[in-house]
C-alpha cells in the first residue's frame, strides 16, 4: 500500500479510466487523485457534498470522524459538473444500477481495469493515489501542515512519518532567492 505513482502515471491512469469506465471508475479515481481522499471517503460522498459555489468538497464520513473540506481543482470541477449535472441528490459514485457503489464492486472494477491497462512495474491501488497526491503536493512546494489538513491526519507526526522522507533532490528549485519572473539577485 505504500506504492505511489508519478505524475505522468496518474495522468495515464485517469485517461485510461475515462475510456474504460467514464461514469463510475473515472469519477471515483479523479476524486481520489485530485483530493487525496481515502477510498471509503470518496465512496461515501453524496452529490450535496460538492459545493461549486465555494469550490469545496465536504468529506463527512472520515476515518477519524472529523469532517474536512478540500478545495476542488479546476479539472475535477469540470468533471464533477458534467458527472452531477442537474441531479443534486444521492450518492456521488454509483454502480450500474444507480446505487452507491459498494467497496467490493469497486475492487472488482479496479481489478478489471488494472488487467486491461497495467502500469508498468507498479501494482498501484486507490491508496497509491493518496500517496501520490501527498508526494506531488510536497514536491510542488506544499507545506506539511497544509498536507495534514488536506489528508485529515489527526497529528502532524503521522503526516511527517509518512511523507517526511521527500528527498532534497525531489524539490524543484529549493533556492528562496529565485523569482518567478527570473530576476537575478
Amino acid at each position: 500500500e505504500g506504492q505511489w505513482c508519478l505524475l505522468d502515471e496518474v495522468r495515464t491512469i485517469l485517461g485510461n479510466a475515462k475510456k474504460f469506465s467514464s461514469d463510475i471508475l473515472y469519477p471515483y479515481l479523479a476524486c481520489a487523485a485530485h483530493t487525496g481522499a481515502r477510498k471509503s471517503e470518496v465512496i461515501k460522498l453524496d452529490r450535496r457534498d460538492v459545493d461549486f459555489q465555494t469550490g469545496l468538497i465536504q468529506l463527512r464520513e472520515t476515518k477519524n470522524s472529523h469532517e474536512r473540506f478540500v478545495r476542488i481543482s479546476p479539472m475535477l470541477e469540470s468533471l464533477l459538473k458534467e458527472h452531477i449535472g442537474d441531479n443534486k441528490e444521492g450518492p456521488l459514485i454509483v454502480n450500474e444500477f444507480g446505487e452507491r457503489i459498494h467497496k467490493s464492486q469497486l475492487t472488482r472494477l479496479m481489478g478489471k481495469f488494472k488487467a486491461f491497462f497495467p502500469v508498468e512495474y507498479k501494482n498501484w491501488s486507490s491508496h497509491s493515489l493518496r500517496h501520490s497526491f501527498a508526494y506531488n503536493f510536497l514536491k510542488k512546494g506544499g507545506k506539511m501542515y497544509q498536507l495534514q489538513a488536506i489528508l485529515g491526519h489527526r497529528s502532524i507526526d503521522v503526516t511527517v512519518d509518512l511523507y517526511g522522507q521527500l528527498q532534497a533532490q525531489d524539490i524543484e528549485c529549493p533556492s528562496p532567492y529565485e523569482y518567478d519572473d527570473k530576476e537575478k539577485l
